[in-house]
């Protein structure tokens, strides 16, 4: 979902990304075990859209074979009003020598903090005492010190972690809120590759 609608960060009078709609799919039946991928594909310009998404079922298949999933789209500006889910509001991410205090010998500049801030769904009625956890999905990402946290006043809660990026692959993080075993919002995804740096 596109929640950003801020024309101010988007500054582009031709494409209007600040009022183009999101589309949520619905899974309908059984579409069996699976995932869903991102892919971002290189464009010289800003007339190709060049971001897709397709179901990606785990037994995969075969030359000749067919799935036959249903679905229902729904097509909106925003997340549906009182939402049973929280979900991502922005995201942070920094050196995290930063955070680290004086020493000797900092950090690398690889090693990232990264915060995630959630709002909304049950989100909104726990008080900060309750045992919310990030469940952390990071595939062989080396990730310390991960810490949810309720901000102050009705803004919601942060997940913060720290990252030890490497240069010779990215990082595939994966990340939602919990309480107890019940999932308390969306799932975050985030590509986050040293060789950015460069």
């Amino acid at each position: 979902m596109q929640r950003d609608r801020d024309w101010n960060n988007y500054q582009d009078l031709n494409q209007r990304y600040d009022l183009r709609p999101s589309a949520w799919v619905e899974p309908r039946g059984a579409w069996g075990p699976g995932r869903v991928e991102l892919v971002s594909i290189p464009t010289p310009d800003e007339f190709n859209d060049n971001i897709v998404a397709y179901w990606v079922p785990d037994q995969g298949l075969r030359a000749g074979e067919s799935l036959d999933v249903r679905y229902r789209l729904h097509v909106r500006d925003l997340p549906s009003a009182g939402a049973a889910l929280g979900h991502v509001v922005r995201t942070r991410n920094g050196w995290s020598g930063a955070d680290a205090g004086p020493r000797q010998d900092p950090p690398p500049r690889e090693s990232r903090l990264i915060a995630v801030d959630f709002a909304g769904g049950a989100l909104d009625t726990l008080h900060a005492a309750q045992p919310v956890q990030a469940h952390l999905a990071s595939g062989d990402a080396a990730v310390s010190d991960i810490r949810v946290r309720k901000l102050p006043g009705d803004a919601g809660w942060r997940a913060s972690l720290l990252l030890e990026g490497r240069h010779d692959r990215a990082s595939d993080l994966r990340l939602f809120l919990e309480l107890r075993g019940e999932r308390l919002t969306e799932t975050w995804n985030h590509v986050w590759s040293a060789s950015e740096l460069d």
